[in-house]
């Protein structure tokens, strides 16, 4: 039996039990033969697989959904206090409930009760709804009605815009404004409801907008509403969704999702073909048939069905925990492309600054003991989320490049000239070196990066090696099992594959056996998740290079490597990156692995304190 037709057989018994990744994780050599002698059977079965009905994991907001149990002929079992203030007629279920098959959750329409505009549910079978935002009543009444269906609508409450409002810095006056827009679709009525004058009302959002950086009301909505329901990708099939529900064309489709995003109308029937008469047209219908009255409603409903559809195609649901919560989460508009820069400042305000560049398949979220050891130095740890990672907008194009314009978004926005940085990882230590020319960071600590190009896949990490190797040679095939990856990850995939990666580094290893440690790490991990699209580019963009720039004086950076890491060849790493910063300090810590700045926080404090290089103060320009 050849390598590919055993990798075969493995891959569609683990397919069949429901986790696809123990072929992969367990068997990272075999995966490798497999895709030497690649075989059009098994890329079929590999196109199956991540094609299917399951999307991108979804990290969700509880308290931005309400929810309510149904038995099997759409009756109300039980409904939460929320929904039952927003539904009162049992009756508006059995629509939703009809067609519903039995394996796959779905997402559909209701007639709002107080104002007739349509407001969109999802429903699936008990079963399929465990780790759904449901309410506790709501639990309790499907565990004791196994056969029955819950509905969750994508209703926001109090602590969820409080989340938007802080995420933003809108001030209290801004961000129930803002609420109120996103609820009646009209700013007239939002004035009305808040009880302010509407040239007031007008004044509040044009703040608002420039504090999100959004181009129109349109715009302000739909990313308020995303902030509010969690992290949640946009469904791939997401212009189907909506042609099914309101029953539009596929242009009609394509034109509501481009308004929702912020176009203008004109703008938005210039990319689509359409003469100015034709896209008013157009406008008119989907009005009609979505039951909307304006552009900002439309884009209500809009991020409605994108949020309800992410939570029922997601492979995994994840409610966000207390911790998370509390991240002191900024998002920071871009000013020179779309949407925001998700960024953590840990503080205290009065502490040192230094950036953290997260991973490659990481996100913005640290681990608590390496915030907690630079703080305790002095330091204020600001953690940035680069493009397509977790809640930074993604955007297409050479990634170096959009971290380093986002790094100086962030700290114009910060009010600090510059900063020294600690890079976790290659792409990390690429991006801070660019920086650096870029005036912006002044040296620091690059951790563990290993060259860019593997020469040898059997030599560290198995299963990174391979698909870089795949990435090289065939990206579609790559980027299809990172995918795989990624949209079948649940929390015991994700805590097996950091397992698998330490073995062999007692450091590394005493991590994952911490839950609060392996729980920080898999936050991160599903922060990556959730993006997919900054991985896919950044892992190209190493496949072709970028090696780090060279730069005016290496000696400002420090790079430490563990001798016990297991993910690389550590001396051939050590000597490609004193070859591209011949001046930079080289310290290999005997005890460390790869995850130096987890398991060695104080080591890598200590060292990011002896570089000395970084300029006094740091705090030079108002904040943006």
């Amino acid at each position: 039996m050849t390598a590919a037709s055993e990798f075969l057989k493995r891959f569609r018994t683990a397919e069949r039990s429901g986790d696809p990744m123990f072929a992969i994780l367990e068997d990272p050599a075999g995966f490798g033969a497999a895709m030497s002698q690649r075989t059009d059977e098994l890329d079929h079965a590999l196109a199956a697989a991540v094609e299917g009905d399951f999307g991108a994991p979804a990290m969700l907001n509880r308290e931005g959904f309400a929810s309510a149990a149904c038995d099997r002929d759409g009756a109300v079992i039980f409904a939460g206090p929320r929904f039952r203030d927003w539904f009162r007629e049992a009756d508006l279920f059995r629509a939703t409930l009809a067609g519903l098959a039995a394996e796959r959750p779905n997402v559909s329409l209701l007639t709002h009760d107080r104002t007739g505009r349509p407001v969109a549910v999802a429903a699936g079978l008990a079963s399929a709804a465990l780790n759904w935002p449901l309410d506790a009543g709501v639990r309790a009444a499907l565990a004791a009605t196994p056969d029955g269906y819950a509905v969750v609508a994508f209703q926001p409450g109090g602590p969820s815009w409080a989340r938007v409002r802080e995420a933003y810095g809108l001030t209290p006056s801004e961000g129930l404004l803002v609420a109120a827009l996103a609820s009646h679709g009209d700013l007239q009525r939002a004035a009305a409801e808040r009880g302010v004058a509407y040239e007031t009302a007008r004044k509040f959002v044009a703040s608002a907008m420039r504090k999100t950086g959004a181009r129109r009301q349109t715009e302000l909505i739909r990313q308020a509403l995303s902030v509010a329901a969690g992290e949640v990708a946009e469904p791939t099939r997401f212009t189907p969704m909506l042609r099914d529900l309101f029953g539009l064309s596929q242009e009609q489709a394509d034109l509501a999702v481009l308004l929702s995003n912020g176009m203008t109308r004109e703008r938005a029937g210039a990319v689509l073909g359409l003469t100015s008469n034709q896209t008013k047209a157009a406008l008119t219908s989907i009005f009609e048939a979505c039951g909307v009255g304006s552009a900002v409603d439309l884009a209500r409903i809009v991020a409605e069905v994108s949020a309800l559809e992410g939570l029922t195609t997601a492979c995994h649901v994840t409610l966000k925990s207390a911790d998370e919560t509390l991240e002191p989460l900024r998002l920071i508009p871009r000013r020179r492309g779309e949407g925001a820069v998700a960024v953590v400042d840990y503080g205290p305000p009065a502490g040192r600054p230094v950036l953290i560049f997260h991973g490659g398949a990481s996100g913005r979220t640290l681990v608590r003991g390496f915030v907690a050891a630079l703080q305790a130095a002095g330091r204020r740890p600001i953690s940035i989320e680069r493009a397509g990672y977790g809640l930074s907008t993604f955007v297409p194009g050479d990634p170096v490049t959009t971290a380093v314009q986002d790094i100086a978004d962030v700290l114009d926005a910060l009010g600090l000239e510059r900063a020294p940085a600690i890079a976790l990882g290659t792409f990390a230590g690429v991006v801070a070196c660019a920086a650096q020319n870029a005036g912006r960071v002044t040296g620091g600590l690059i951790t563990n990066p290993d060259p860019p190009r593997v020469t040898d896949p059997t030599v560290g990490h198995l299963l990174l090696n391979y698909l870089k190797v795949l990435m090289g040679s065939h990206p579609d095939l790559g980027a299809r099992f990172i995918r795989l990856i990624y949209r079948r990850a649940t929390p015991a995939s994700i805590a097996r594959s950091f397992r698998n990666a330490a073995k062999g580094s007692p450091s590394d290893e005493a991590l994952f056996e911490d839950p609060a440690c392996l729980a920080d790490f898999e936050r991160g991990a599903r922060q990556a998740a959730v993006g997919e699209r900054g991985v896919l580019n950044e892992m190209r963009a190493l496949v072709h290079g970028p090696q780090p720039e060279p730069v005016a004086d290496s000696s400002v950076w420090t790079i430490l490597f563990g001798a016990r890491d297991q993910t690389m060849d550590v001396a051939f790493a050590r000597a490609h990156w004193t070859g591209k910063l011949p001046s930079a300090r080289v310290e290999v810590i005997a005890d460390g692995g790869h995850w130096l700045h987890a398991s060695h926080a104080a080591a890598v404090t200590a060292a990011l304190a002896r570089q000395g290089r970084e300029p006094s103060g740091g705090v030079s320009r108002p904040p943006t």
